[in-house]
């Protein structure tokens, strides 16, 4: 079983890993011998927080999205969108009109505008965004977790650690090397606090952005299928 994590996911995953070595099956039946961590901000201090971002976080937050959502719901939605756009890689975001790219792109910040804005949604950003917060304090926490997580094997009588000629869990990371907001240097900086043994592999997608699952559907499946596949395949017990 594998955990595939993705921004926010990054930060529940590990939270996750701190929390349990091994939850009771009542609670989660299956435990996961592999994570892959694709872009997100692991590490506060690298973020690149953008303008949005950086209003929501601040004591503005919860009065300038209610204030939009009430007097001016077109102008939030329009900001909400531009927003979403600068995090898409830059070769997308150039893409002409009438192009397959340009009209996938646009297609993704429709459904992305919407999604935010239902139910009251664009009210509560500063809500949704304020795990980022809890990031710089909890990292420690977290890196610990990894580390421990990969000294660990998938062998329930090895509970203490990973027994002589065990598989391994594997900690990995797939990133987009071209996101505005958790840069590439973001997987090297996690493996070095959590110390380098205990990532598998660092992996980077060529010209993909924050959200290159949906910039590259059909690499994402096969990155991340290759991935699971080549710790499935590393040497067993």
């Amino acid at each position: 079983m594998a955990f595939i994590a993705h921004d926010m996911g990054d930060s529940m995953v590990t939270e996750l890993l701190a929390r349990f070595d091994r939850p009771p099956e009542s609670l989660l039946p299956m435990w996961p011998q592999h994570v892959i961590f694709t872009n997100g901000g692991m590490h506060y201090d690298s973020i690149n927080l953008q303008f949005a971002q950086k209003l929501l976080l601040s004591r503005w937050g919860a009065v300038v999205p209610r204030l939009l959502a009430n007097y001016a719901p077109a102008l939030s939605a329009k900001i909400r969108r531009k927003g979403f756009a600068k995090i898409f890689s830059p070769a997308l975001q150039a893409a002409a009109p009438g192009t397959a790219e340009h009209a996938r792109l646009e297609h993704q910040l429709h459904l992305m505008t919407e999604v935010c804005g239902l139910y009251g949604g664009g009210m509560i950003l500063h809500l949704s965004i304020s795990y980022l917060r809890e990031r710089p304090v909890l990292e420690p926490r977290w890196y610990a977790a990894l580390r421990r997580f990969a000294g660990q094997c998938e062998c329930a009588e090895h509970a203490d650690g990973a027994g002589t000629g065990c598989r391994r869990n594997s900690v990995d990371f797939i990133w987009g090397d071209s996101d505005a907001v958790s840069p590439p240097e973001m997987p090297r900086i996690v493996a070095a606090a959590a110390g380098v043994e205990a990532v598998s592999r660092i992996q980077y997608v060529e010209g993909a952005g924050h959200f290159w699952m949906m910039e590259q559907p059909e690499e994402w499946a096969r990155l991340v299928a290759e991935t699971i596949a080549a710790a499935v395949e590393a040497a067993p017990c």
